[in-house]
């Protein structure tokens, strides 16, 4: 079972180390307890003073703070250490969970009830939204999280629109899924593809004419041996297709195709 210290024992654990009296090590061995957390008392000590060790209750953290904390990590921006050093936060165990939460597309709420949420899977907008979400991050010196939160979409949209505008301008944030590219616009590459692609689509319009079948799909597997006089043979299909070949002339078939309705 995990022991507890009192604040007595973790501030004179903190200043003993702090004065060179003794190292970490020897501190956790003394105390019974993993070297691990004689630095994390060090770490919340240096952020936050002797205050780290008297606060009762639940620690309180903003929804934003959370966000930012999470994305600085998932950034490099440091080590679980050094990020709850940075943003005050008590524990690295709670970062881990804030991560996890966001990996697993949660969302980041404010300690407490009624906190404003981060949005992790973000949500579709328009292209008068996206010009307005850029804008607010432009002019709040690209503040990704803040712009997330403010207008409840995810950070890696509202960082994700501010590159393309900044890349392409306004017409860059435009949603062009399913248009079809103009000539003009295409590469030759592009228009190579685009002409063999129509070719392809006038072959196979072009068969199903001469051979007097409709669009519906049919089973592409069939069962008929050509060379078998007046052999007839049924396909799978909705309504079931008879083909039979006869001779007709030397090294020719003559194929007719019969619709059986029954």
């Amino acid at each position: 079972m995990r022991k507890k210290f009192t604040t007595e024992e973790k501030l004179n654990a903190v200043h003993a180390y702090l004065d060179g009296t003794t190292s970490q090590k020897k501190l956790a061995k003394n105390l019974g307890t993993s070297q691990a957390v004689v630095q994390r008392w060090l770490a919340n000590y240096q952020s936050m003073g002797e205050a780290a060790f008297y606060k009762k209750g639940n620690s309180s953290y903003s929804a934003r703070l959370k966000f930012s904390a999470v994305q600085d990590y998932l950034s490099g921006k440091g080590s679980l250490r050094e990020i709850c050093k940075k943003y005050r936060i008590k524990s690295e165990t709670q970062l881990q969970r804030w991560i996890l939460r966001y990996n697993g597309h949660g969302e980041l709420k404010a300690s407490g009830t009624g906190g404003a949420i981060v949005m992790t899977k973000g949500r579709k907008t328009s292209f008068e939204e996206r010009v307005e979400i850029v804008q607010y991050c432009i002019s709040h010196n690209r503040n990704y999280a803040e712009t997330a939160v403010k207008y409840n979409v995810s950070y890696q949209q509202a960082r994700s629109y501010t590159v393309k505008y900044e890349a392409g301008g306004v017409e860059a944030l435009r949603d062009r899924r399913g248009r079809t590219k103009p000539e003009e616009e295409m590469s030759e590459l592009e228009k190579l593809r685009a002409e063999k692609r129509r070719h392809v689509k006038r072959a196979a319009q072009t068969r199903l004419q001469h051979t007097g079948w409709n669009r519906e799909p049919i089973y592409r597997r069939l069962y008929h041996s050509s060379q078998s006089h007046g052999h007839k043979t049924m396909i799978p299909y909705r309504q079931h297709l008879t083909i039979s070949t006869s001779r007709e002339g030397e090294g020719k078939n003559k194929v007719g195709i019969a619709v059986n309705r029954s």
